[in-house]
């Protein structure tokens, strides 16, 4: 089983990805620790390099917030799970975290570092976007939707480097880069459709 988790800041992701690894016996990657430097050439090729060979591998949970970049996952999931949660409960976590983690010396980030990550939490649930950032989305999801065959390296790459940094990542501009994979979307709201989810899993 090939498993994606997605969703905005403080939806979860870690939290499910953890819990359906140890459930399943799966391997879990958090893709947060792939070395920095995505936008400049030679990382961002060698980062999705990887991801190409870890989307080939047998089994898998890996979880993200990022969308583009991320294709080959995206094509070789067998199940892409989408966490939304109103954005209160998302804000709320994000704070307790911070300072949970800062107490425990487990925190990676520093509180001067919490601002712009509260900033870029509003712009997800709220999908906000300048009118030149919404062409711009609208330019690359119509790109997307004209590929039949998945990307190649290359392919991917040129993506990243177009639209990357430059579309802000928003719950809109996920519905709808998801859009050609929804066969395969599972979106959990609440306790129940986790539960759902586990179930199905199950089977």
């Amino acid at each position: 089983m090939k498993i994606h988790i997605l969703g905005g800041p403080g939806s979860g992701k870690t939290t499910l990805a953890e819990q359906l690894s140890k459930r399943f016996h799966i391997p879990c990657y958090d893709l947060d620790i792939l070395p920095a430097g995505w936008g400049t050439d030679e990382q961002t090729l060698a980062n999705t390099r990887y991801l190409f060979e870890l989307a080939q591998r047998s089994d898998w949970i890996t979880e993200n917030i990022g969308l583009i970049g991320n294709d080959p996952l995206l094509d070789a999931a067998d199940l892409l799970v989408v966490l939304e949660v109103p954005w209160q409960v998302a804000a709320w976590r994000i704070v307790y975290r911070h300072f949970y983690k800062s107490l425990h010396g487990t925190n990676r980030y520093t509180l001067k570092q919490l601002w712009p990550l509260f900033k870029g939490t509003w712009i997800y649930y709220r999908s906000s976007m300048s009118p030149a950032e919404r062409t711009l989305m609208e330019q690359c999801l119509q790109e997307q939707s004209n590929h039949v065959e998945p990307l190649d390296v290359m392919g991917v790459f040129q993506r990243f480097q177009r639209y990357t940094f430059k579309i802000p990542l928003t719950a809109e501009f996920a519905r709808r880069y998801l859009a050609p994979y929804r066969d395969k979307v599972v979106v959990v709201r609440n306790n129940a459709e986790r539960a759902l989810l586990f179930e199905r899993l199950k089977k």
